[in-house]
């Protein structure tokens, strides 16, 4: 009976012993799974941290040279405008301090405003620059400089038009950027056989088409 009663309480003990092992391990587990959603926000937190910050859209971008200039010119107004209602207020007036700063902020924002976009224009006139320079270039000669059309119709009303020969050739913008204006000066023998010195003075647009002579 004794031997019984012992075997009874070691088989009790063991078992107890192996429930308390059991609790702790569920209790392991568990608390690794309560940690891993915490890690996971730290990774989404660490992903959102590396997203690129979004660029700031410049608002004179695409714009044309006029549209540029016509945008400067309504600034420019607007801080003149700024300018004399400065000078119509006072500092020492307490009324008039608070409408001053309010003024001088604004003027400052207008003249970070035009210093980006003269950065503008000068891009625009350079990019107005080469694409009517690889216009104009075609038209001229890659040998001598001369323009071609204004060579062919010298020519044409030339008394030897084979006796021409071609000095120098000069151009510049028209005032409206519509076209070119071309001197020209060459030799060429007269109706008495003499060579002699001429030149001549046309406009073309930019794609090469004659305008007109200039006297």
């Amino acid at each position: 009976m004794f031997q019984f009663i012992r075997k009874v309480v070691k088989y009790c003990f063991i078992g107890f012993v192996c429930l308390i092992g059991l609790s702790l391990i569920i209790v392991l587990l568990s608390s690794d799974d309560s940690d891993t959603p915490q890690v996971k926000d730290s990774t989404e937190q660490s992903e959102e941290t590396r997203k690129p910050a979004q660029v700031a859209v410049n608002p004179y971008s695409g714009k044309s040279l006029e549209e540029l200039r016509t945008v400067e010119s309504r600034l420019i107004a607007k801080r003149q405008e700024i300018w004399a209602k400065q000078d119509q207020l006072d500092w020492d007036k307490e009324k008039d301090k608070s409408e001053l700063v309010r003024l001088a902020e604004e003027d400052q924002k207008i003249g970070e405003q035009i210093s980006e976009l003269s950065k503008e224009i000068v891009k625009a006139k350079n990019q107005r620059s080469k694409s009517i320079e690889d216009k104009v270039r075609p038209q001229f000669s890659s040998w001598d400089g001369s323009h071609r059309l204004l060579v062919k119709m010298v020519k044409k009303v030339m008394n030897d038009p084979d006796s021409f020969d071609h000095d120098t050739t000069r151009y510049h913008m028209l005032p409206d950027g519509a076209g070119i204006q071309v001197k020209m000066t060459y030799r060429g023998k007269n109706a008495f056989g003499g060579l002699v010195r001429e030149s001549v003075t046309a406009q073309f647009d930019l794609e090469g088409n004659f305008i007109k002579f200039v006297e």
